[in-house]
């Protein structure tokens, strides 16, 4: 298997090694085992032929330890296996740990809390997780209970972000990485949010609707998950915040609670928030307040604005925008909607000609309301009507056809 350096995909550099080596003991055990250990560099380490338990559906896989360090609050090593391992037992821990992102290079990150940053120690938490036959005899040579034991799945949210907000779902965040109009702006969201002092938020606006912000920002936490970095993504809406009280000072009261919650489960939890329609938590001076708090207790996100124009409000609180690194999302050229349709097109399952990527651009321009992200809603609604009545390629007429379909209910709409 190839072995690819996490830095290659995007992830932040690690300025330091192990705080160990790998034990001579815990050595002996693996060449015991027929297990070929390698140090790739001074944070990355592979073991190839690691036996698993009986619960998976090859009996070894390769695996792989990279000690991720972009801050000290995400100081820890992570875990990565084979991309085509699958566990077909009943073990809830290892089915939420096998639930990871898929990586470059045939790598699955495992989905689990921060390992040790000791290299034996990590492997021994790893190990226990997989109930590899190793576990027994590495765990008593080192003389530790591996932390992992106690589970990997996430805990449940607290019962108000529970209410308002939503868990992404990797496959999500992976789709939205493919169709991205801006892979390197993506790319610097997330190098932000791993920054040791602020600006570490990023805020992302545009000047017209449809540029792909809500895309970039999932973009983003692809990269980050990918990385190790986090390892669940919520989104929540600065409109559900406020929505439903009488008085401005109740939804600063409940956004308060809210950016409470919030701030506990990113630090010890390793959770991405996603904070869109940042422009309603940000008319007043207690809500620019309040992040400004939050921010200052380490909660990190990537913030998205509805408007452009709410930047106005937010520069009466020069500290408030400071704390943020702002990203404009310019729009994106013609060839950069075509890639994205194309890869939407190629996980379609059905086939497209590429005129029908063509007229799914060129329909989208037109309309200067529905911007580039209009191009791929055109297309996702031609391979949809093509798929239903099982015509065999979509065509340039399925996307006019489309596109005809969404003329009509906007006239009737208005």
């Amino acid at each position: 298997m190839t072995v690819t350096n996490t830095n290659d995909s995007g992830s932040p550099a690690a300025p330091q090694a192990w705080s160990e080596k790998l034990d001579e003991p815990v050595q002996s055990i693996l060449r015991a085992h027929g297990i070929e250990y390698r140090a790739h560099d001074r944070v990355t380490a592979h073991f190839h032929s690691v036996p698993l338990s009986a619960g998976f559906n090859k009996p070894r896989t390769n695996l792989l330890l990279r000690l991720v360090h972009p801050t000290a609050a995400y100081a820890g090593s992570r875990a990565f296996v084979d991309s085509d391992l699958v566990y077909v037992a009943g073990d809830p821990r290892i089915k939420a740990a096998m639930a990871g992102v898929l990586c470059e290079q045939n790598w699955k990150l495992l989905s689990t809390p921060r390992l040790s940053r000791t290299l034996a120690r990590a492997l021994a938490e790893v190990l226990d997780l997989l109930r590899s036959p190793l576990s027994k005899p590495v765990c008593e040579a080192l003389g530790v209970v591996p932390h992992a034991a106690g589970g990997v799945e996430q805990p449940p949210l607290p019962p108000l972000l529970a209410s308002l907000a939503s868990q992404i779902p990797a496959e999500e965040a992976n789709s939205a990485a493919e169709t991205c109009f801006r892979g390197e702006q993506a790319t610097d969201v997330a190098v932000t949010f791993t920054r040791p002092v602020e600006p570490f938020c990023s805020l992302i606006f545009a000047a017209d609707h449809g540029m792909g912000c809500d895309h970039l920002a999932l973009a983003a936490a692809h990269q980050l998950m990918q990385a190790g970095i986090v390892f669940r993504v919520i989104r929540l809406s600065g409109a559900a915040i406020v929505a439903g009280f009488w008085t401005q000072t109740e939804a600063e009261g409940n956004l308060r609670k809210v950016l409470a919650e919030a701030a506990v489960v990113a630090r010890r939890h390793a959770t991405l928030l996603i904070l869109q329609d940042l422009d309603f938590l940000v008319k007043g001076p207690v809500g620019r307040a309040l992040l400004s708090r939050a921010m200052d207790d380490g909660l990190r996100f990537i913030g998205v604005l509805r408007e452009a124009a709410a930047l106005e409000e937010l520069k009466e609180d020069a500290g408030l925008l400071r704390r943020f690194q702002l990203v404009e999302v310019a729009p994106p050229e013609d060839v950069d909607v075509t890639t994205s349709l194309a890869h939407l097109a190629r996980r379609s399952g059905i086939p497209v000609a590429p005129a029908a990527l063509c007229a799914a651009v060129n329909l989208a321009r037109k309309d200067s309301a529905a911007g580039p992200a209009g191009a791929l809603a055109l297309l996702g609604a031609a391979i949809a009507e093509a798929a239903w009545h099982g015509r065999p390629e979509v065509l340039p007429d399925d996307v006019f056809s489309a596109h005809q379909k969404q003329v009509r209910r906007e006239e009737k709409r208005f």
